[in-house]
């Protein structure tokens, strides 16, 4: 997928577009990230403790956006990950300019008693010098609320795209994401998670950076990934926040992996 595609339909999700949103709401906002590896996952997936997955801090932009009204609600991201850099860097692979996007819908079905039941779909698409991973899922969701704090699970089956692999079915994905807002001293917080959890893999899927000599792929058929942190509503337009980043089984490794986002994001 080009990035000129990409970047178009981040825009077009991140937009305050009328004709979705006339019966609700929309967002959108910009941010500056730095991704800060800890040294423990540094060791284990740089060389020669891993032959791909390598990881090194970087710098990335963000645009992101959400509409919702009565129908249910989309959701989307787009990343530039060491945006001034080329997209291949022969000296160090680990500083290449890479590209990730993220579209997730949820479409109201029905309600089972004061539970919403909505039919879900979300794709993830990663470019990095040729290399592409791509991620579908489709199922169910819903939203559990008591007072402010707000929980939304899904489930589906998962397929996925990937360079070297093909296009196959690889099992089911499951996750969810919580919100919950807070005050201290007059000022205005927002405690999130997100989390991701992939299961059933097939082995075509399961060879890590770290794991190609064993073989052995039975305690890698489960994958976490995910992410807890804090905004800080500084004013309703500059955000401030930090994130620990996590993931076991997933980004290239097998095992788990860390580390610390440093945010400021500008709400339109």
């Amino acid at each position: 997928m080009k990035l000129s595609k990409i970047a178009l339909a981040a825009v077009l999700v991140a937009s305050s577009s009328a004709a979705l949103a006339a019966d609700g709401w929309s967002w959108s906002d910009v941010s500056i990230n730095y991704l800060n590896w800890t040294k423990a996952t540094e060791d284990k997936s740089n060389p020669p403790n891993a032959v791909f997955g390598a990881k090194k801090d970087f710098v990335y932009l963000e645009i992101e956006g959400g509409m919702g009204g009565a129908w249910g609600d989309l959701y989307g991201f787009f990343d530039i990950e060491n945006p001034t850099n080329n997209t291949n860097n022969a000296s160090d692979n680990r500083a290449d300019r890479r590209q990730a996007l993220k579209i997730v819908g949820r479409y109201n079905l029905t309600k089972i008693g004061d539970i919403p039941l909505m039919a879900y779909a979300h794709v993830y698409d990663f470019v990095d010098n040729g290399f592409n991973d791509q991620n579908r899922v489709l199922g169910f969701a819903t939203d559990i609320k008591s007072g402010k704090f707000t929980i939304s699970p899904w489930i589906g089956v998962h397929q996925e795209s990937k360079t070297g692999v093909g296009v196959m079915s690889n099992g089911g994905m499951a996750g969810f994401n919580m919100m919950y807002p807070f005050e201290v001293s007059g000022q205005s917080f927002l405690l999130f998670q997100w989390h991701e959890m992939e299961f059933g893999r097939k082995n075509e899927f399961l060879a890590f950076g770290n794991n190609l000599a064993s073989k052995d792929y039975s305690e890698n058929k489960t994958g976490q990934n995910g992410a807890i942190g804090i905004n800080w509503n500084l004013t309703k337009q500059i955000v401030p926040s930090l994130t620990y980043r996590y993931a076991k089984n997933k980004l290239g490794i097998a095992g788990y992996e860390s580390a610390w986002i440093f945010t400021t994001r500008y709400n339109f």
